[in-house]
Protein backbone atom coordinates (compact mmCIF):
# COMPACT_ATOMS: atom_id res chain seq x y z
CA UNK A 1 0.00 0.00 0.00
CA UNK A 2 2.91 2.39 0.77
CA UNK A 3 5.06 1.56 -2.27
CA UNK A 4 2.30 1.07 -4.81
CA UNK A 5 -0.39 3.50 -3.64
CA UNK A 6 -3.43 3.40 -5.93
CA UNK A 7 -6.98 4.02 -4.68
CA UNK A 8 -8.33 1.70 -7.37
CA UNK A 9 -6.04 -1.10 -6.27
CA UNK A 10 -8.50 -2.23 -3.58
CA UNK A 11 -7.03 -5.69 -2.87
CA UNK A 12 -4.34 -4.72 -0.30
CA UNK A 13 -6.50 -2.48 1.90
CA UNK A 14 -9.44 -4.89 1.57
CA UNK A 15 -7.21 -7.65 2.98
CA UNK A 16 -5.80 -5.35 5.64
CA UNK A 17 -9.38 -4.45 6.71
CA UNK A 18 -10.28 -8.13 7.04
CA UNK A 19 -7.19 -8.62 9.21
CA UNK A 20 -8.21 -5.73 11.46
CA UNK A 21 -11.65 -7.34 11.71
CA UNK A 22 -10.21 -10.70 12.74
CA UNK A 23 -8.09 -9.03 15.39
CA UNK A 24 -11.16 -7.21 16.76
CA UNK A 25 -10.16 -3.69 15.73
CA UNK A 26 -13.47 -2.58 14.20
CA UNK A 27 -12.69 1.13 14.01
CA UNK A 28 -9.48 0.55 12.01
CA UNK A 29 -11.46 -1.69 9.68
CA UNK A 30 -13.83 1.19 8.97
CA UNK A 31 -10.96 3.64 8.54
CA UNK A 32 -9.12 1.46 6.03
CA UNK A 33 -12.21 0.52 4.02
CA UNK A 34 -13.39 4.14 3.81
CA UNK A 35 -10.84 4.55 0.97
CA UNK A 36 -13.09 2.49 -1.29
CA UNK A 37 -15.49 5.47 -1.50
CA UNK A 38 -12.89 7.14 -3.72
CA UNK A 39 -12.36 4.12 -5.95
CA UNK A 40 -14.02 3.40 -9.29
CA UNK A 41 -16.91 0.97 -9.15
CA UNK A 42 -15.21 -0.92 -12.01
CA UNK A 43 -12.25 -1.76 -9.82
CA UNK A 44 -11.73 -5.37 -8.76
CA UNK A 45 -12.95 -6.05 -5.21
CA UNK A 46 -15.09 -2.87 -5.23
CA UNK A 47 -18.34 -4.73 -4.38
CA UNK A 48 -16.65 -6.91 -1.77
CA UNK A 49 -15.02 -3.92 -0.08
CA UNK A 50 -18.18 -1.77 -0.09
CA UNK A 51 -20.20 -4.60 1.40
CA UNK A 52 -17.60 -5.10 4.15
CA UNK A 53 -17.59 -1.36 4.81
CA UNK A 54 -21.36 -1.39 5.30
CA UNK A 55 -21.08 -4.32 7.71
CA UNK A 56 -18.24 -2.54 9.51
CA UNK A 57 -20.40 0.54 10.09
CA UNK A 58 -23.09 -1.71 11.57
CA UNK A 59 -20.48 -3.33 13.84
CA UNK A 60 -19.74 0.06 15.39
CA UNK A 61 -23.48 0.92 15.58
CA UNK A 62 -23.32 3.59 12.88
CA UNK A 63 -26.38 2.32 11.04
CA UNK A 64 -27.04 5.58 9.20
CA UNK A 65 -23.63 5.36 7.44
CA UNK A 66 -24.26 1.68 6.84
CA UNK A 67 -27.48 2.53 4.97
CA UNK A 68 -25.60 5.07 2.80
CA UNK A 69 -22.82 2.60 2.03
CA UNK A 70 -25.16 -0.26 1.12
CA UNK A 71 -27.24 2.13 -1.00
CA UNK A 72 -24.13 3.23 -2.90
CA UNK A 73 -23.16 -0.39 -3.48
CA UNK A 74 -26.65 -1.30 -4.71
CA UNK A 75 -26.59 1.54 -7.24
CA UNK A 76 -23.01 1.03 -8.43
CA UNK A 77 -22.64 -2.74 -8.68
CA UNK A 78 -23.47 -4.78 -11.76
CA UNK A 79 -23.43 -8.03 -9.78
CA UNK A 80 -26.97 -9.10 -8.79
CA UNK A 81 -25.63 -11.09 -5.87
CA UNK A 82 -24.06 -8.00 -4.32
CA UNK A 83 -27.12 -5.93 -5.21
CA UNK A 84 -29.22 -8.40 -3.21
CA UNK A 85 -26.70 -8.41 -0.36
CA UNK A 86 -26.73 -4.59 -0.39
CA UNK A 87 -30.53 -4.55 -0.10
CA UNK A 88 -30.41 -7.03 2.78
CA UNK A 89 -27.74 -4.88 4.43
CA UNK A 90 -29.98 -1.83 4.13
CA UNK A 91 -32.85 -3.82 5.59
CA UNK A 92 -30.71 -4.88 8.56
CA UNK A 93 -29.54 -1.32 9.20
CA UNK A 94 -33.08 0.07 8.98
CA UNK A 95 -34.25 -2.59 11.43
CA UNK A 96 -31.53 -1.50 13.85
CA UNK A 97 -32.82 2.06 13.42
CA UNK A 98 -36.39 0.77 14.03
CA UNK A 99 -37.42 2.12 10.64
CA UNK A 100 -39.45 -0.98 9.92
CA UNK A 101 -41.35 0.20 6.85
CA UNK A 102 -38.10 1.11 5.11
CA UNK A 103 -36.63 -2.24 6.09
CA UNK A 104 -39.65 -4.09 4.67
CA UNK A 105 -39.31 -2.21 1.40
CA UNK A 106 -35.69 -3.35 1.00
CA UNK A 107 -36.37 -6.96 1.90
CA UNK A 108 -39.31 -7.15 -0.47
CA UNK A 109 -37.11 -5.70 -3.22
CA UNK A 110 -34.72 -8.65 -2.75
CA UNK A 111 -37.57 -11.10 -3.26
CA UNK A 112 -38.74 -9.27 -6.37
CA UNK A 113 -35.23 -9.25 -7.80
CA UNK A 114 -34.12 -12.84 -6.96
CA UNK A 115 -37.29 -14.74 -5.95
CA UNK A 116 -35.85 -18.26 -5.87
CA UNK A 117 -32.51 -17.47 -4.27
CA UNK A 118 -31.13 -18.01 -0.79
CA UNK A 119 -31.20 -14.23 -0.41
CA UNK A 120 -34.96 -14.21 -1.03
CA UNK A 121 -35.39 -16.86 1.65
CA UNK A 122 -33.33 -14.80 4.10
CA UNK A 123 -35.37 -11.70 3.22
CA UNK A 124 -38.63 -13.57 3.74
CA UNK A 125 -37.60 -14.66 7.22
CA UNK A 126 -36.65 -11.06 8.02
CA UNK A 127 -40.04 -9.86 6.81
CA UNK A 128 -41.72 -12.42 9.07
CA UNK A 129 -39.63 -11.22 12.02
CA UNK A 130 -40.47 -7.56 11.41
CA UNK A 131 -44.20 -8.24 11.25
CA UNK A 132 -43.93 -10.14 14.52
CA UNK A 133 -41.99 -7.31 16.12
CA UNK A 134 -44.65 -4.81 15.05
CA UNK A 135 -47.49 -7.09 16.26
CA UNK A 136 -48.80 -7.59 12.72
CA UNK A 137 -47.92 -11.26 12.11
CA UNK A 138 -51.01 -11.82 9.97
CA UNK A 139 -49.62 -9.33 7.42
CA UNK A 140 -46.81 -11.77 6.71
CA UNK A 141 -49.30 -14.41 5.63
CA UNK A 142 -51.16 -11.82 3.55
CA UNK A 143 -47.89 -10.87 1.82
CA UNK A 144 -46.93 -14.50 1.15
CA UNK A 145 -50.35 -15.41 -0.21
CA UNK A 146 -50.77 -12.30 -2.37
CA UNK A 147 -47.38 -12.91 -4.00
CA UNK A 148 -47.72 -16.69 -4.34
CA UNK A 149 -44.53 -17.21 -2.36
CA UNK A 150 -43.30 -20.44 -0.85
CA UNK A 151 -42.03 -20.32 2.71
CA UNK A 152 -39.72 -22.89 4.27
CA UNK A 153 -37.52 -25.49 2.65
CA UNK A 154 -39.91 -28.34 3.42
CA UNK A 155 -43.61 -28.91 4.00
CA UNK A 156 -42.92 -29.19 7.74
CA UNK A 157 -41.08 -25.85 7.83
CA UNK A 158 -43.86 -24.20 5.85
CA UNK A 159 -46.49 -25.49 8.25
CA UNK A 160 -44.40 -24.38 11.22
CA UNK A 161 -44.11 -20.85 9.83
CA UNK A 162 -47.86 -20.61 9.23
CA UNK A 163 -48.67 -21.91 12.71
CA UNK A 164 -46.09 -19.68 14.43
CA UNK A 165 -47.47 -16.66 12.63
CA UNK A 166 -51.03 -17.47 13.66
CA UNK A 167 -49.82 -18.12 17.21
CA UNK A 168 -48.15 -14.71 17.35
CA UNK A 169 -51.43 -13.03 16.36
CA UNK A 170 -53.16 -14.81 19.23
CA UNK A 171 -50.41 -14.04 21.76
CA UNK A 172 -50.58 -10.37 20.76
CA UNK A 173 -54.21 -10.35 21.93
CA UNK A 174 -55.60 -9.62 18.45
CA UNK A 175 -58.38 -12.15 18.87
CA UNK A 176 -60.49 -11.25 15.83
CA UNK A 177 -57.47 -11.52 13.56
CA UNK A 178 -56.35 -14.65 15.39
CA UNK A 179 -59.64 -16.35 14.54
CA UNK A 180 -58.98 -15.80 10.84
CA UNK A 181 -55.33 -16.90 10.95
CA UNK A 182 -55.97 -19.98 13.09
CA UNK A 183 -58.99 -21.04 11.04
CA UNK A 184 -56.92 -20.82 7.87
CA UNK A 185 -54.15 -22.92 9.43
CA UNK A 186 -56.67 -25.57 10.49
CA UNK A 187 -58.24 -25.61 7.02
CA UNK A 188 -54.91 -25.75 5.19
CA UNK A 189 -53.36 -28.41 7.44
CA UNK A 190 -56.11 -30.92 8.31
CA UNK A 191 -53.46 -33.27 9.73
CA UNK A 192 -51.13 -30.59 11.05
CA UNK A 193 -48.83 -31.33 13.95
CA UNK A 194 -50.04 -28.27 15.86
CA UNK A 195 -53.78 -28.70 15.30
CA UNK A 196 -54.47 -29.28 19.00
CA UNK A 197 -52.71 -26.07 20.01
CA UNK A 198 -54.41 -24.21 17.16
CA UNK A 199 -57.85 -25.37 18.32
CA UNK A 200 -56.99 -24.24 21.86
CA UNK A 201 -55.91 -20.78 20.68
CA UNK A 202 -59.01 -20.53 18.49
CA UNK A 203 -61.27 -21.50 21.39
CA UNK A 204 -59.66 -18.99 23.73
CA UNK A 205 -59.97 -16.30 21.05
CA UNK A 206 -63.70 -17.01 20.75
CA UNK A 207 -63.97 -16.94 24.54
CA UNK A 208 -62.30 -13.53 24.71
CA UNK A 209 -64.68 -12.33 21.98
CA UNK A 210 -67.63 -13.58 24.11
CA UNK A 211 -68.68 -16.06 21.41
CA UNK A 212 -69.49 -18.78 23.91
CA UNK A 213 -71.03 -21.35 21.60
CA UNK A 214 -68.10 -21.29 19.18
CA UNK A 215 -65.65 -21.30 22.09
CA UNK A 216 -67.40 -24.32 23.59
CA UNK A 217 -67.16 -26.36 20.38
CA UNK A 218 -63.52 -25.39 19.83
CA UNK A 219 -62.50 -26.23 23.41
CA UNK A 220 -64.07 -29.67 22.99
CA UNK A 221 -62.11 -30.21 19.78
CA UNK A 222 -58.90 -29.01 21.46
CA UNK A 223 -59.33 -31.39 24.38
CA UNK A 224 -60.08 -34.27 22.02
CA UNK A 225 -57.02 -33.66 19.84
CA UNK A 226 -54.56 -32.82 22.62
CA UNK A 227 -55.64 -35.71 24.89
CA UNK A 228 -53.24 -34.77 27.71
CA UNK A 229 -51.16 -31.93 29.09
CA UNK A 230 -51.98 -28.51 30.50
CA UNK A 231 -53.66 -27.25 27.32
CA UNK A 232 -55.86 -30.36 27.18
CA UNK A 233 -56.77 -29.97 30.84
CA UNK A 234 -57.67 -26.32 30.45
CA UNK A 235 -59.62 -27.05 27.26
CA UNK A 236 -61.68 -29.77 28.94
CA UNK A 237 -62.37 -27.49 31.91
CA UNK A 238 -63.56 -24.66 29.67
CA UNK A 239 -65.67 -26.98 27.52
CA UNK A 240 -67.40 -28.27 30.64
CA UNK A 241 -67.84 -24.88 32.33
CA UNK A 242 -69.11 -23.02 29.27
CA UNK A 243 -71.52 -25.88 28.48
CA UNK A 244 -72.79 -25.63 32.05
CA UNK A 245 -73.23 -21.86 31.76
CA UNK A 246 -75.15 -22.39 28.50
CA UNK A 247 -77.36 -24.93 30.36
CA UNK A 248 -76.19 -27.73 28.08
CA UNK A 249 -75.95 -30.12 30.97
CA UNK A 250 -75.37 -33.31 28.97
CA UNK A 251 -72.39 -31.65 27.27
CA UNK A 252 -71.20 -30.31 30.61
CA UNK A 253 -71.35 -33.82 32.07
CA UNK A 254 -69.28 -35.10 29.14
CA UNK A 255 -66.77 -32.29 29.63
CA UNK A 256 -66.35 -32.88 33.34
CA UNK A 257 -65.90 -36.63 32.73
CA UNK A 258 -63.22 -35.78 30.17
CA UNK A 259 -61.54 -33.42 32.65
CA UNK A 260 -61.60 -36.02 35.41
CA UNK A 261 -59.80 -38.50 33.15
CA UNK A 262 -56.88 -36.16 32.36
CA UNK A 263 -56.67 -33.69 35.25
CA UNK A 264 -53.35 -33.53 37.08
CA UNK A 265 -54.10 -30.40 39.11
CA UNK A 266 -55.96 -31.12 42.33
CA UNK A 267 -58.11 -28.03 41.86
CA UNK A 268 -59.30 -29.26 38.46
CA UNK A 269 -59.99 -32.77 39.78
CA UNK A 270 -62.21 -31.30 42.50
CA UNK A 271 -63.97 -29.07 39.95
CA UNK A 272 -64.52 -32.12 37.72
CA UNK A 273 -66.03 -34.21 40.54
CA UNK A 274 -68.36 -31.43 41.65
CA UNK A 275 -69.29 -30.30 38.13
CA UNK A 276 -69.94 -33.86 36.94
CA UNK A 277 -72.39 -34.44 39.78
CA UNK A 278 -74.26 -31.16 39.27
CA UNK A 279 -74.41 -31.60 35.49
CA UNK A 280 -75.73 -35.16 35.71
CA UNK A 281 -78.45 -34.07 38.12
CA UNK A 282 -79.53 -31.08 36.03
CA UNK A 283 -79.48 -33.26 32.90
CA UNK A 284 -81.91 -35.62 34.70
CA UNK A 285 -79.32 -38.37 34.47
CA UNK A 286 -80.15 -39.43 38.00
CA UNK A 287 -78.25 -42.72 38.16
CA UNK A 288 -75.09 -40.90 37.01
CA UNK A 289 -75.76 -38.16 39.56
CA UNK A 290 -75.98 -40.72 42.37
CA UNK A 291 -72.73 -42.38 41.28
CA UNK A 292 -71.03 -38.99 40.97
CA UNK A 293 -72.17 -37.94 44.44
CA UNK A 294 -70.62 -41.09 45.89
CA UNK A 295 -67.33 -40.39 44.05
CA UNK A 296 -67.28 -36.86 45.42
CA UNK A 297 -67.81 -38.06 48.99
CA UNK A 298 -65.00 -40.62 48.63
CA UNK A 299 -62.65 -37.85 47.43
CA UNK A 300 -63.10 -35.98 50.73
CA UNK A 301 -65.03 -32.81 49.86
CA UNK A 302 -65.54 -29.74 52.01
CA UNK A 303 -68.43 -29.81 54.50
CA UNK A 304 -70.63 -27.71 52.19
CA UNK A 305 -69.85 -29.87 49.15
CA UNK A 306 -70.55 -33.01 51.16
CA UNK A 307 -74.00 -31.68 52.12
CA UNK A 308 -74.67 -30.80 48.48
CA UNK A 309 -73.63 -34.28 47.38
CA UNK A 310 -76.00 -35.88 49.90
CA UNK A 311 -78.86 -33.60 48.84
CA UNK A 312 -78.36 -34.33 45.13
CA UNK A 313 -78.26 -38.03 45.91
CA UNK A 314 -81.53 -37.74 47.83
CA UNK A 315 -83.28 -35.79 45.05
CA UNK A 316 -82.00 -38.28 42.46
CA UNK A 317 -83.19 -41.24 44.53
CA UNK A 318 -86.61 -39.61 44.82
CA UNK A 319 -86.72 -39.02 41.05
CA UNK A 320 -86.00 -42.72 40.47
CA UNK A 321 -88.77 -43.81 42.90
CA UNK A 322 -86.41 -44.87 45.70
CA UNK A 323 -88.46 -42.94 48.21
CA UNK A 324 -87.36 -44.54 51.47
CA UNK A 325 -83.66 -44.09 50.69
CA UNK A 326 -84.29 -40.49 49.67
CA UNK A 327 -86.19 -39.51 52.81
CA UNK A 328 -83.63 -41.18 55.04
CA UNK A 329 -81.08 -38.70 53.64
CA UNK A 330 -83.54 -35.77 53.83
CA UNK A 331 -84.07 -36.50 57.52
CA UNK A 332 -80.33 -36.47 58.16
CA UNK A 333 -79.86 -33.20 56.30
CA UNK A 334 -82.84 -31.60 58.05
CA UNK A 335 -80.84 -31.74 61.29
CA UNK A 336 -78.90 -28.77 59.86
CA UNK A 337 -81.92 -26.56 59.06
CA UNK A 338 -79.94 -23.32 58.81
CA UNK A 339 -78.05 -24.56 55.74
CA UNK A 340 -79.53 -24.39 52.20
CA UNK A 341 -79.63 -28.18 51.80
CA UNK A 342 -80.93 -28.71 55.34
CA UNK A 343 -83.67 -26.11 54.90
CA UNK A 344 -84.86 -27.58 51.59
CA UNK A 345 -84.72 -31.07 53.08
CA UNK A 346 -86.92 -29.85 55.93
CA UNK A 347 -89.35 -28.49 53.34
CA UNK A 348 -89.38 -31.87 51.55
CA UNK A 349 -90.36 -33.55 54.83
CA UNK A 350 -93.05 -30.94 55.49
CA UNK A 351 -94.39 -31.41 51.96
CA UNK A 352 -94.49 -35.17 52.52
CA UNK A 353 -96.51 -34.76 55.73
CA UNK A 354 -99.06 -32.71 53.83
CA UNK A 355 -99.26 -35.15 50.89
CA UNK A 356 -99.75 -38.09 53.25
CA UNK A 357 -102.40 -36.26 55.35
CA UNK A 358 -100.35 -36.18 58.53
CA UNK A 359 -101.52 -32.69 59.40
CA UNK A 360 -100.58 -32.71 63.09
CA UNK A 361 -97.00 -33.64 62.22
CA UNK A 362 -97.10 -31.03 59.45
CA UNK A 363 -98.08 -28.21 61.82
CA UNK A 364 -95.58 -29.29 64.48
CA UNK A 365 -92.74 -29.52 61.94
CA UNK A 366 -93.42 -26.07 60.45
CA UNK A 367 -93.44 -24.36 63.84
CA UNK A 368 -90.30 -26.27 64.84
CA UNK A 369 -88.54 -25.22 61.63
CA UNK A 370 -89.47 -21.59 62.31
CA UNK A 371 -87.29 -21.60 65.40
CA UNK A 372 -84.29 -23.29 63.74
CA UNK A 373 -84.12 -22.06 60.16
CA UNK A 374 -81.70 -19.19 60.71
CA UNK A 375 -81.69 -16.97 57.63
CA UNK A 376 -83.38 -19.56 55.37
CA UNK A 377 -86.48 -17.38 55.05
CA UNK A 378 -87.37 -18.60 51.57
CA UNK A 379 -87.77 -22.22 52.69
CA UNK A 380 -89.55 -21.12 55.84
CA UNK A 381 -92.07 -19.27 53.66
CA UNK A 382 -92.47 -22.34 51.45
CA UNK A 383 -93.15 -24.43 54.56
CA UNK A 384 -95.84 -21.98 55.71
CA UNK A 385 -97.44 -22.11 52.26
CA UNK A 386 -97.65 -25.89 52.68
CA UNK A 387 -99.12 -25.33 56.17
CA UNK A 388 -101.85 -23.25 54.55
CA UNK A 389 -102.40 -26.09 52.08
CA UNK A 390 -102.87 -28.39 55.07
CA UNK A 391 -105.45 -26.09 56.65
CA UNK A 392 -107.39 -25.98 53.39
CA UNK A 393 -107.26 -29.76 53.02
CA UNK A 394 -108.85 -29.99 56.47
CA UNK A 395 -111.60 -27.53 55.47
CA UNK A 396 -110.20 -24.68 57.58
CA UNK A 397 -110.31 -22.07 54.80
CA UNK A 398 -110.16 -19.07 57.12
CA UNK A 399 -106.96 -20.32 58.73
CA UNK A 400 -105.48 -21.12 55.32
CA UNK A 401 -106.27 -17.57 54.13
CA UNK A 402 -104.82 -16.02 57.27
CA UNK A 403 -101.62 -18.07 56.90
CA UNK A 404 -101.11 -17.05 53.27
CA UNK A 405 -101.99 -13.40 53.89
CA UNK A 406 -99.48 -13.24 56.74
CA UNK A 407 -96.78 -14.41 54.31
CA UNK A 408 -97.93 -11.93 51.68
CA UNK A 409 -97.82 -9.02 54.12
CA UNK A 410 -94.63 -9.94 55.98
CA UNK A 411 -92.30 -11.64 53.50
CA UNK A 412 -89.43 -9.72 51.86
CA UNK A 413 -88.47 -11.30 48.48
CA UNK A 414 -84.78 -12.15 48.15
CA UNK A 415 -84.55 -11.34 44.42
CA UNK A 416 -86.41 -11.07 41.14
CA UNK A 417 -86.60 -14.87 40.81
CA UNK A 418 -88.20 -15.26 44.23
CA UNK A 419 -91.63 -16.85 43.62
CA UNK A 420 -93.10 -16.68 47.14
CA UNK A 421 -95.41 -13.67 46.68
CA UNK A 422 -96.74 -14.94 43.35
CA UNK A 423 -97.38 -18.35 44.89
CA UNK A 424 -99.33 -17.05 47.88
CA UNK A 425 -101.35 -14.66 45.69
CA UNK A 426 -102.34 -17.63 43.51
CA UNK A 427 -103.32 -19.58 46.62
CA UNK A 428 -105.44 -16.72 47.92
CA UNK A 429 -107.06 -16.19 44.52
CA UNK A 430 -107.90 -19.90 44.35
CA UNK A 431 -110.12 -19.49 47.45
Amino acid sequence: MNYYSDVNDIYPYYQQALSYSLSGNKKEKVKVLSRVNNASSDSPYYSEAMYELGRAYMDIDNNAEAVKTFSTLQTATTDNVYAAKALIGQGMAYRNLKEYNAALEKYKAVIDMMPDSEYAEEALMAINSIYRTTNQPEKFLEYVQSNNLTVGKSAEEKESIYFNTAEQVYLAGSYERAVGSLTKYLNDYPKGEKRGDAWFYLADSYKNLSEKEKACAAFKQAATELKEGSFAETAAYNYAKISYDLQRYNDAYEGYCMLLDIAKMEENRNAALLGRMRSAYLAHNYDAAIAASHDLVVAGPSVAEGREASFIEARSLLATSRREEAYAIFRLLSKQPSTPEGAESYYMIVRDYCDSGEFAKLEEAVYDFGGKCGDQTYWLARCYIVLGDGFREQGNVAQARATWESIRDGYAPSGENDDIIDTVNQRIASL
